[in-house]
């Protein structure tokens, strides 16, 4: 389920019933069908083109995250098997498989059906435990991770400029920011002032990630009729309108939404292992400890 587990459905479910509604008011454009609705319920929505961007096309995500998760025993396995190595391996083989059909069976983009599924993006998943695995072994994914970064910024930017490949682009930037992500976390922590307002907005960030997108080419659109502005300068205030934003409503949506949902998922966990405590606790009710030693022999 959408972010750490269970708890994160009610937020979303929240925000689900929310733009739904502004759709049935007429406050924002666009009319949800019951066959979307219902495939946003249950995480499905990137199960069809039609559907996936459909209500708040940021939701894409959640519908492949929550898959993945479904998947994540299959990853155990691999990694309990083969290894850490091989289990990357294994998903890059696979995300790449799907990728060549595609390329192969359709000579347009492939539909987004493919190109969201949860197997197609399995390896970009993988990634994040792989590198968190390595850290914690206290050993490194890239020796010389700034020439990389600096090849993989200049193969995006060649990738981009031919439409073949670019439609790659998406493994290739997973790749990078891994590689980004490892220097950051060797590298000594310092807080700043800048540092400290991006930590704020990662706290909220679930909240802002669920509520910004679909409001954001209203106002844009806003903008350029009533105040002529160009696409650059709609884009900056934009930016900071919803920056702002973030700052400022998204801590009491954290606070209001997802507190008290992760309070529910943390319930849901730990209820199977009071029900297996309690399983095993009858066995010795009402004895003491003196009672449970063995006896010592005569």
């Amino acid at each position: 389920m959408p972010a750490s587990g269970s708890g994160g459905y009610p937020p979303y479910f929240v925000a689900l019933g929310l733009f739904v509604a502004l759709e049935r008011g007429a406050f924002l454009a666009g009319r949800t069908s019951t066959a979307s609705l219902i495939s946003h319920l249950f995480l499905v929505h990137n199960a069809r083109d039609a559907w996936v961007f459909g209500i708040n096309p940021s939701f894409w995500s959640l519908a492949t995250e929550s898959q993945l998760y479904v998947l994540y025993p299959v990853l155990y396995l691999l990694r309990r098997g083969f290894g850490a190595r091989a289990m990357v391996a294994m998903t890059l083989l696979i995300s790449v498989a799907i990728r060549a059909a595609a390329e192969w069976r359709y000579v347009a983009e492939p539909p987004l059906w493919v190109a969201l599924s949860p197997m197609t993006l399995w390896f970009d998943w993988t990634l994040g435990a792989y590198l968190c695995e390595v850290y914690l072994e206290g050993r490194r994914i890239f020796l010389r991770p700034r020439l990389f970064v600096v090849a993989m910024v200049a193969i995006i930017f060649a990738a981009s400029l031919y439409r073949p490949t670019a439609r790659h682009i998406f493994p290739m930037t997973s790749i990078l920011f891994t590689a980004l992500l490892e220097m950051a976390i060797w590298s000594p922590v310092r807080v700043s002032k800048l540092g400290g307002l991006l930590a704020k907005l990662g706290v909220c960030s679930y909240s802002v990630y669920l509520f910004h997108q679909p409001f954001m080419v209203p106002v844009s659109r806003w903008l350029e009729t009533h105040w002529g502005m160009s696409p650059p300068a709609r884009f900056a205030s934009v930016a900071g309108l919803f920056l702002t934003l973030g700052w400022t409503i998204g801590p009491l949506l954290y606070r209001w939404l997802e507190v008290p949902s992760a309070r529910i998922g943390k319930r849901q966990l730990r209820k199977p292992r009071e029900m297996g405590a309690a399983r095993t606790e009858p066995a010795f009710a009402g004895v003491t400890a003196q009672e449970k030693r063995p006896a010592d022999p005569q």
